[in-house]
């Protein structure tokens, strides 16, 4: 996995310690600090807590109360199509953000008080590729691996490779290519999570419901 260059805040520093216990003990093996192989450009490729397991990545942005709480929100909405699971964490009062100043419903809060981080708001769980882009988010190298292992033209625009991988493949198993993209740590001439995890799942990809 990749380390962010972005730099911990003083006050942000121990929360992002009490959230990586708290999925610690879940079982997750936790990164903090961590950055995803994205197109930097296009979405924010930098997340303070990353929790993963064999099955289910989850991605939390931490908001201490020095910090601006609702920006989580928007930092948030572009890592739809890269996780299962979303959470802003934060120490300030869990009383100023209940109903309607909620901003989205599918993503979880996790409080901390005292050092002790708490979910209290569990997140809904996102299921498939979610609507906007996604796969062309990726690196203009990955995808176009991908698309070369799915037999889609490389020579296309990233948006219309795409629309073809979405139109022709199942949801759920781009779902975890993707995931398993994201994790990568760029070492491409050594090694390649295509090889052999995509090569491996892209031999028994769905083709996509018509």
């Amino acid at each position: 996995m990749l380390e962010s260059s972005k730099e911990i805040g003083k006050y942000e520093e121990p929360l992002l310690r009490s959230v990586k216990r708290l999925f610690q003990h879940q079982g997750y093996t936790v990164l903090t600090h961590a950055r995803l192989n994205v197109a930097w450009s296009k979405v924010i490729s930098d997340i303070d807590v990353l929790a993963v397991s064999n099955e289910k990545i989850i991605m939390v942005e931490v908001k201490s109360d020095h910090d601006c709480f609702y920006k989580g929100f928007k930092q948030l909405e572009k890592l739809k199509g890269f996780s299962d699971e979303l959470y802003i964490a934060t120490n300030r009062q869990i009383i100023n953000f209940k109903g309607d100043k909620w901003r989205d419903p599918s993503i979880g809060l996790i409080t901390i008080t005292n050092g002790l981080a708490d979910i209290a708001r569990p997140a809904v769980p996102i299921q498939g590729l979610c609507t906007g882009e996604v796969i062309s988010l990726l690196k203009k190298k990955c995808l176009v691996r991908l698309a070369s292992l799915l037999n889609i033209p490389k020579c296309l625009p990233k948006q219309e490779m795409e629309r073809r991988l979405r139109e022709n493949f199942d949801s759920a198993d781009l779902k975890e290519i993707v995931k398993s993209l994201i994790l990568c740590d760029n070492e491409c001439d050594s090694s390649c999570s295509l090889e052999p995890f995509l090569i491996t799942s892209c031999n028994n990809v769905k083709r996509a419901q018509k």
